[in-house]
């Protein structure tokens, strides 16, 4: 009668449902982790986190688009929960392709976002890029995005 019992139990442990609740629990950290450091922008930068959340999106953005395809990869894949900020369109396209986006034009969408102040969305763009290089250990990426964008400024 033993038997059965515990090969019952045995074919529990490899149905695709127990599989299945253990991936769903492996993502929830994930996006426990983003929520946190939005959170934690949020306080920091005196905003709600709805509006932490773009502004972090718009910086995470405007990196990914300015790295390698092989720098954004690894970037999306450091941060656990950032590549869930992203269409599958447009992690394909940091993946594949570099854009070479202004900074400029990234200050524009966050001054946009935060109401038309320029020093708030100037910080804004500083805080964020400290935050995603602690969080993502990437501060190569980062150093060598900002090095082209001042190179195609001049």
């Amino acid at each position: 009668m033993l038997a059965p019992k515990n090969l019952l139990h045995q074919k529990w442990l490899t149905t695709p449902v127990f599989h299945a609740k253990a991936m769903f629990i492996s993502i929830k950290p994930n996006i426990s982790i983003m929520e946190d450091m939005v959170g934690m922008f949020a306080q920091k930068m005196g905003i709600p986190p709805e509006l932490a959340r773009m502004g972090l999106s718009l910086v995470s953005k405007f990196f990914l688009q300015n790295s390698n395809p092989n720098e954004a990869s690894g970037m999306l894949s450091s941060l656990p929960g950032l590549s869930d900020m992203f269409s599958d369109d447009e992690r394909r396209q940091f993946t594949t392709r570099q854009d070479n986006v202004p900074q400029e034009d990234l200050l524009a969408m966050l001054r946009n976002q935060l109401g038309g102040d320029n020093a708030q969305s100037q910080k804004f763009f500083e805080e964020g890029t400290k935050l995603l290089q602690d969080r993502t250990g990437q501060q190569g990426l980062f150093d060598n995005v900002m090095r082209n964008q001042k190179k195609s400024s001049f």
